[in-house]
């Protein structure tokens, strides 16, 4: 397998999309004085699925917010994969969550979005590619906006 330093080489548009969020979290780490450290090697991002460490906290860069609402994967049933969703199978610790439309960067704890939707699985739905997600409000009480 050919290893492509960005994810556009990986993932084509949709990659591009996550190199822009993951460059946003950057911008914002520095404007902010963060330690911020770039995971860009294969193991961090296909395996622990870890794109950057911020302040010693493992972190995964989604840009996947529509309507101001995350999208979480919960189960993979598609030609290309089956089984847990990255919410499950993620090494990060946080969530970073990137409205590239808004340039607005949303937190969360994987282990507070385990709980929460354990408590609202019956919200999730299919799509059109049969994976499970559930698409959750920014403006639940364990998301916090950073920018």
């Amino acid at each position: 397998m050919t290893w492509y330093a960005n994810s556009a080489g990986r993932y084509g548009l949709s990659g591009a999309k996550g190199d822009a969020g993951e460059k946003l979290v950057e911008s914002y780490c520095k404007k902010n004085n963060l330690e911020w450290e770039d995971m860009n090697d294969y193991k961090s991002q296909v395996i622990d699925k870890i794109d950057c460490i911020v302040e010693g906290i493992l972190v995964d860069v989604k840009t996947n917010m529509y309507m101001d609402r995350l999208c979480v994967e919960l189960y993979l049933n598609n030609s290309k994969k089956v089984g847990p969703g990255w919410l499950y199978t993620t090494k990060a610790e946080q969530i970073y969550g990137v409205d590239l439309a808004q340039k607005r960067i949303y937190s969360y704890n994987v282990s507070d979005m385990v709980s929460y939707v354990e408590q609202n699985r019956r919200r999730s739905k299919l799509t059109k590619n049969n994976d499970e997600v559930i698409w959750v409000h920014k403006n639940e009480n364990f998301i916090t906006e950073l920018t």
